[in-house]
């Protein structure tokens, strides 16, 4: 069976996710959704849980979900597709189809051939230079400039670059596809009443979610807050001694994660700074592949797939978390599992569930 994979967060699912993977499923026999687990590029915990997103996913046209583990699910852009690639590969993918604002494939590669370019490292130097006190994304446009590449890309155009990069390397035929018009997007159905998003929702997974437990943003907010203030007095990494210069300079842990945001490193990036540090993340393993994944939901044809090729497999999909035990000769793939375990606690803990819920789950068959 040929397989698609789409790499995926549907924070929450909605219109424009069940498009690409109705796009994913044209010229294969099966469609796979690397999802990210129970935390996000944005870092902040899903709105849903990955298993009942697993679940969505499945309801709206995907064959097979398996997880994107922690920390790459809420690395950046380079780190995340890395990940998500490994995944992809090591469950046996012929091919990527991911979401792009402009669509156009030619713009996309020619990103991705700049940034493997050997003369990039030395230009990103410079532009850092020239823009001390910008953010990153503005010393990359800034980068793009110096290569003559004019018309900035969007963010989801950028990270289909890196999936290129990544894809390359490991075989994967890649394929943009354009954004749909008339759509909203998980960030403004987050910012909705949910009854309001069913006109932007496929219908079942709207109906799976409507009653679903949503994820209490205020006490993670709290424990970022606590952590900060507490915990990071000594840290020699810049973004956090920021973060813990704010926390000491307020007392509202809603007013810290307001205004958490520099003119040079966004909201996301010190949330994710933060969620590292509370998890114990290492920056070194965000340059290497994800050891495994977990397996998160299934319908027919995915089981069917699992059972032609799983034997065939190099690579770990793990179906019962808790009997999982990786490699003990690999300490780091060790570390890397005890943190993901960690991290699924933390968010049981910002959601009230017993800590071990995630490890006694089974993947939701449909």
């Amino acid at each position: 069976m040929k397989l698609e994979t789409v790499i995926c967060e549907l924070n929450p699912i909605h219109n424009g996710h069940a498009y690409v993977i109705g796009r994913a499923h044209g010229g294969s026999d099966a469609v796979c959704a690397v999802l990210s687990g129970n935390f996000v590029q944005r870092g902040e915990p899903a709105v849903f849980d990955k298993y009942i997103r697993a679940h969505a996913a499945v309801l709206a046209g995907a064959d097979l979900v398996v997880e994107l583990p922690f920390p790459w699910c809420s690395a950046g852009a380079e780190s995340f597709a890395l990940g998500g690639v490994t995944v992809a590969s090591g469950v046996r993918s012929h091919g990527l189809t991911f979401g792009s604002e402009s669509g156009r494939m030619d713009d996309i590669e020619r990103i991705a051939d700049v940034k493997s370019s050997p003369e990039f490292a030395e230009a990103v130097t410079e532009a850092e230079a020239a823009f001390r006190d910008r953010g990153s994304a503005a010393v990359f446009d800034e980068t793009l400039r110096r290569f003559g590449i004019t018309e900035m890309p969007g963010a989801n155009d950028k990270l289909g670059a890196e999936y290129v990069r990544f894809g390359r390397e490991s075989g994967l035929t890649c394929t943009a596809v354009g954004r749909l018009t008339d759509m909203k997007s998980a960030t403004q159905l987050r910012a909705m009443d949910f009854a309001a998003c069913a006109p932007y929702m496929p219908a079942e997974p709207f109906v799976l979610l409507k009653d679903a437990a949503r994820c209490d943003y205020a006490k993670y907010a709290e424990l970022l807050f606590h952590h900060a203030r507490l915990y990071l007095r000594d840290t020699e990494n810049p973004v956090l001694q920021i973060a813990a210069k704010k926390a000491r300079e307020t007392t509202d842990a809603g007013e810290f994660m307001k205004n958490i945001a520099t003119k040079k490193y966004t909201a996301a990036r010190m949330r994710r700074e933060l969620l590292f540090s509370l998890t114990g993340v290492r920056a070194e393993w965000l340059k290497l592949p994800p050891p495994y994944t977990i397996l998160l939901a299934a319908n027919e044809r995915g089981r069917r797939y699992l059972s032609e090729n799983r034997k065939k497999f190099e690579f770990p999909v793990v179906t019962k978390p808790a009997d999982f035990v990786p490699d003990p000769t690999d300490e780091t793939s060790a570390e890397i599992r005890r943190c993901h375990a960690f991290a699924d606690e933390l968010y049981c803990l910002i959601n009230g569930r017993p800590a071990d819920s995630f490890m006694k789950r089974h993947p939701v068959m449909v």
